[in-house]
């Protein structure tokens, strides 16, 4: 924990660091970044209206109507001080119809946000490793946002800053389909602050 307090006192001159580099080193104006944003949200409503893997393909699948998003805000654009677990232990996650879906315990994910840091579980697929996982759950979900938690998918970074962009944040298919089986997030991801960002409820 030594490293880990150490990092904490400065977190938010990393956070801040880092988001600017992510967001401005590459050429990425803020312009550029709503663009960015916004095509990722067409291509993933091409993908529902017209892939067979869409949730919303079949004879007894419901209606496409669009889906509904926060506006594009970089304030939810955060960089975490990633904590690997020691040993990553491998651990079942129960879904939402009842079975258990697999996952390796990959780490923790510390940093700021509205003025409070906050700490988030990060696991590893099973079925697709190399990539990270995180479901939660915040001050939104039930109203503004599906009450079943969202979800963000991660590459694994080449050192401990992991950059969190919750504009990202996506609903899991069971949000439009009863179904599926998705999983719930850990009880630790419940954020006490609203995240404002990503997908909102489907109507």
């Amino acid at each position: 924990m030594k490293t880990l307090n150490k990092v904490i006192l400065g977190l938010a001159v990393v956070s801040l660091l880092a988001t600017m580099v992510y967001l401005f080193q590459a050429g990425e104006s803020p312009e550029d970044y709503r663009g960015r944003i916004e095509k990722e949200r067409l291509e993933t409503r091409e993908f529902m209206t017209s892939s067979d893997d869409s949730p919303f393909r079949g004879s007894e699948a419901p209606t496409f109507n669009g889906l509904n998003y926060f506006p594009v805000n970089q304030d939810y654009v955060v960089a975490a001080w990633l904590e690997t677990f020691p040993v990553q232990e491998n651990i079942t996650v129960p879904s939402t119809t009842g079975t258990a879906l697999r996952y390796k315990r990959y780490g923790t994910a510390t940093f700021e946000l509205k003025g409070q840091e906050h700490q988030l579980l990060v696991l590893e697929p099973a079925d697709n490793p190399g990539t990270l996982f995180i479901g939660f759950r915040d001050q939104t979900s039930g109203e503004s946002t599906y009450g079943g938690g969202r979800y963000l998918d991660l590459p694994i970074p080449g050192g401990h800053t992991l950059i969190i962009d919750f504009n990202l944040a996506y609903n899991p298919y069971c949000a439009y389909v009863d179904n599926f089986a998705c999983p719930l997030p850990p009880g630790e991801n419940t954020l006490p602050i609203a995240i404002e960002a990503g997908e909102m409820n489907y109507e």
